[in-house]
């Protein structure tokens, strides 16, 4: 069970690390925060926990 659960911290881990890098990269390149900008967050932050939810069952079926 610490097994499984340790795997899925990493994945959160490095999940949590990309979506940072995506988010300051907004901040770096000065994107206009327009609703639509906001929307498209939303909807990939969505998709990528989305995934990792999924990574995070398939690691605890195979395992």
């Amino acid at each position: 069970m610490q097994h499984k659960l340790s795997k899925c911290k990493l994945i959160f881990i490095n999940f949590v690390v990309c979506f940072s890098i995506f988010f300051i990269g907004f901040e770096v390149f000065n994107l206009e925060y327009s609703l639509y900008n906001y929307i498209l967050l939303i909807l990939t932050y969505g998709f990528i926990f989305q995934m990792f939810v999924s990574v995070c069952k398939f690691f605890n079926k195979t395992n």
